[in-house]
């Protein structure tokens, strides 16, 4: 080897082992996405890990039936995902950039991680003790899709992130809650009143919103938002410094941001699984440009020469192509009512087309249906059209790393001390164990390890709409195998709520209106989970089932380009409502930590084998 060969002289660590062993007593709503561990990885870092969960619930009404898992998982976040430049900066490598910002100006590289100042409390927008400050000043009802404060779902993430207790007592708030925002935040320096503020990186943050994005978002529903956790853009300095007023500031906490707290997915099944599309985009269709046609005949009045049976529905002048089967109500036909024979001339229309022209359709339409089973991120699409995995490396995405999932067990708890009617009385009491264990090993970059808890109630439905078998009134609505492999199909609404109780938007019938999509023959293909009987009036204390009253409360109606009124999920339907819970728990959820419905005590055996010395010293 040569002298001056400099590329030789590397640094040569010590490596030794630690344990990080701990353990965290939590409480937590159904649904929450909590993090419960973090840690800064660091590069050539191994981990062994291994956890026992004990979970009990708060005291229920009976001994109800309804089932419930939590979970536990661990997930690595590269800080490359966060900040591309992050590994160069840690380096302070910042005279070596890695992104240029135009055609003749590189980007510059600060030695700053992501931040965030605690800040004045008194006259500073641009800290986090922005929390406090809107939510005892702002006018702006921050409401997460259950209703929830948003502020106080901030304050409780960060306070899971261990940023601090940012939840102060009834007596310290203005606002209407037991357990609120304070406005006056305890994290100031005590050695001076005006300096020496806290400042604090925001990578745990950053972290725990790109693990949502990747895992836990339904990605037909709902969009990547890259905003709430990529910081590409940085360069240096606080990261609130443009939220320079309280109206910028409500802007940004009025959105899902950095600080928001997010909830998991029911489980998928026949109605939580549902698709918004058939296919990504439109369907694909055979071009038949190129001579005149003539529309088949329907039946048309003669008095408001209006079409009421047929494959067109006409308004004025302009006939629109329609299905028979899809007519209006205010389109069917009507007794004592004089009936024409109607037919419609119309351009554009070509009696054959090819074979190559099929055969493109056809390819057109599976490209797009294989792109909507998909999950919506590039290694998802990649494997779903080409087979292979790609390397996490290069997908842009977080890496799974284990975890572990246990049943919480409800139980009975019976009153002897009989009084009165010489009645037993029956509550119930909840109680979870669940342990995991996995290695990993972390030799190339810096990044972030984050364990995620949550729980999440398996679904009981109150149907009051029938089953497709029941709806059978011809030979020819059975399922045949012929037609098995056509594609995707439509859900109405009818399947799931039929009920004169939901009150629905005015002259739209809700039960013929389409859900989502699902495969073809879906009812002889699975089933759901219901319960009947008193369970569904007085008894209903005993079980906690979505019913008519949940669904309507996420449908909205949107009116399409030829003014038809129709319904519309969101993604928030699909997400863990803790409310459900509600009538088997005596405690009834809202924004606050004092209704969290269970409570868990959690060890974390954690070893760690490090490039440093076991005590820093040089002898």
């Amino acid at each position: 080897m040569s002298l001056f060969n400099m590329s030789a002289v590397k640094n040569h660590p010590r490596r030794s082992g630690f344990d990080l062993s701990n353990r965290v007593c939590f409480t937590s709503k159904a649904g929450e996405l909590l993090p419960v561990f973090w840690d800064i990885v660091y590069p050539g870092d191994s981990f062994k890990i291994k956890t026992q969960l004990f979970t009990r619930t708060q005291p229920l009404n009976t001994a109800a039936y309804t089932r419930i898992r939590e979970y536990l998982d661990f997930y690595f976040v590269p800080l490359r995902l966060i900040n591309k430049n992050l590994p160069t900066a840690l380096m302070q490598m910042q005279d070596n950039p890695v992104q240029a910002t135009g055609l003749s100006a590189n980007k510059i590289v600060t030695t700053e991680i992501p931040w965030v100042s605690f800040g004045n409390p008194a006259n500073n927008n641009n800290s986090l003790n922005i929390l406090g400050h809107l939510y005892n000043t702002s006018s702006v009802d921050f409401s997460n899709f259950f209703g929830f404060n948003a502020l106080t779902q901030s304050a409780k993430l960060l306070m899971y992130l261990r940023y601090g207790n940012f939840l102060a007592s009834s007596s310290n708030v203005t606002k209407s809650t037991s357990v609120g925002l304070s406005s006056s935040l305890d994290l100031r320096n005590s050695e001076s009143s005006s300096t020496g503020y806290s400042s604090v990186h925001i990578l745990p943050l950053a972290a725990y919103q790109k693990v949502y994005a990747d895992f836990f978002r339904f990605t037909q529903w709902e969009k990547n938002q890259p905003y709430t956790y990529n910081f590409d853009w940085y360069s240096g300095g606080n990261i609130l410094t443009s939220l320079t007023s309280q109206t910028l500031a409500e802007e940004y906490f009025s959105d899902d941001n950095l600080f928001t707290l997010r909830y998991a997915n029911w489980p998928k099944d026949m109605f939580m699984g549902v698709m918004p599309d058939s296919q990504l985009g439109e369907v694909s269709i055979v071009d038949a440009s190129g001579s005149e046609g003539t529309f088949p005949v329907g039946l048309m009045s003669a008095t408001d020469g209006k079409l009421r049976a047929g494959l067109l529905a006409r308004s004025g002048s302009s006939p629109a192509e329609k299905s028979a089967l899809e007519m209006q109500t205010s389109s069917i036909l009507s007794a004592n009512t004089t009936y024409g024979v109607y037919a419609q001339r119309a351009t554009g229309l070509s009696s054959s087309f090819s074979i190559l022209q099929l055969r493109m359709a056809e390819a057109v339409q599976k490209y797009r249906e294989v792109s909507q089973f998909a999950d919506q991120d590039a290694r998802s699409q990649i494997m779903a059209h080409f087979g292979v995995s790609l390397s996490p490396v290069l997908s842009d995405k977080c890496v799974y790393l284990g975890g572990s999932s246990s049943n919480i067990d409800l139980s009975e708890v019976v009153n002897t001390n009989i009084t009165g009617e010489n009645v037993a009385e029956i509550a119930g009491k909840g109680v979870g164990t669940g342990q995991g264990s996995f290695s990993c090993q972390f030799d190339n970059e810096y990044g972030i390890i984050i364990g995620i808890y949550h729980n999440v109630p398996l679904l009981d439905y109150v149907i009051t709409g029938q089953p497709q078998n029941l709806l059978y009134t011809n030979t020819a609505d059975l399922p045949f195998p012929e037609f098995d492999s056509i594609g995707m199909q439509t859900i109405q609404f009818g399947r799931f709520v039929n009920s004169h109780s939901v009150k629905w938007t005015s002259g739209v019938d809700y039960r013929v209106q389409t859900m989502g999509y699902l495969p073809r023959f879906f009812d002889v293909k699975t089933r759901y989970d219901e319960v009947l009987g008193a369970f569904r009036s007085t008894l209903k204390n005993w079980v906690a089932p979505l019913d008519p009253s949940y669904v309507s409360e996420w449908l909205q109606s949107s009116v399409t380009s030829s003014g038809k009124l129709t319904l519309n999920l969101n993604y928030g339907f699909f997400k863990v409502n803790p409310r459900v819970l509600d009538s088997i728990f005596n405690v009834k959820c809202d924004s606050t930590i004092d209704t969290d419905q269970f409570l868990t005590a959690l060890y974390m055996d954690i070893k760690a084998v490090r490039n440093f010395d076991y005590d820093g010293m040089p002898y």
